[in-house]
């Protein structure tokens, strides 16, 4: 399986890239993963997020650092439309990179601060192309210690944002009947997620929405997105 694995950075701390670069050459020498990895650089406020970058690069291939800056200003994790305007810019140049990419059967991407292992990743990128479930885009749940994280972006059919405790939402109360590992249908997930290279051709804007945004024009174009409860991945905080 050929994998394209993007990850979005901004001012990360040497032992961030460190961790993100341990975590990519662990799911590099998985088996049965065709591994390449493109890191997206420049929205930071200094160099050293770039030169971390080319420093693991040098010992990991094969890596591209691919520059995008957004035009700032920069915002920390806010509840914000022009922050969402800005990180909609990097998702439509990722997007782009996706689609672009005469490499890959499935793409994922994924937030470069979190924490994930490489069987999950891989369980991620094979379910976009298993063909017993009807489902385009496919993110694994995220959480930060016992909460759920990203309760923006993951949002039910019926458009109400995911809780940060359980149950999280009532669409996950249909888990327990169906196959395991089979992904639950939702309108919009987040910070990542699993798709083919034809799909980011197919649908390549967020519209300044971020990925909500994106979400909403990729089921617009008759595509369908679940969430994978059986595979975690989490946030530092």
């Amino acid at each position: 399986m050929k994998v394209l694995l993007i990850s979005a950075f901004r001012n990360s701390s040497p032992m961030h890239v460190r961790r993100w670069f341990d975590q990519v050459f662990l799911l590099s020498q998985w088996r049965g993963i065709d591994l390449h990895t493109i890191a997206i650089e420049g929205d930071s406020r200094d160099d050293s997020t770039r030169r971390y970058l080319e420093e693991g690069q040098r010992c990991l291939h094969p890596i591209t650092i691919a520059h995008f800056s957004h035009g700032g200003p920069h915002f920390g994790s806010i509840v914000d439309t022009q922050r969402f305007e800005q990180l909609s810019k990097v998702g439509d140049f990722w997007l782009r990179c996706v689609a672009d990419s005469l490499y890959a059967d499935v793409a994922v991407f994924v937030e470069s601060d979190l924490i994930w292992d490489p069987g999950t990743m891989a369980d991620l990128a094979l379910k976009v192309l298993e063909t017993c479930h009807p489902f385009d885009v496919i993110a694994p749940a995220v959480f930060a210690g016992g909460c759920f994280y990203d309760v923006w972006g993951f949002r039910g059919l019926d458009g109400a944002q995911f809780a940060p405790f359980f149950p999280y939402h009532s669409s996950l109360s249909s888990v327990a009947s169906l196959p395991p590992g089979y992904p639950v249908e939702v309108s919009s997930v987040g910070s990542c997620v699993a798709l083919t290279p034809a799909l980011a051709r197919a649908v390549p804007s967020m519209s300044g929405g971020a990925f909500v945004g994106w979400c909403a024009n990729v089921r617009a174009a008759g595509y369908r997105i679940a969430i994978a409860p059986s595979l975690r991945i989490h946030h530092p905080a």
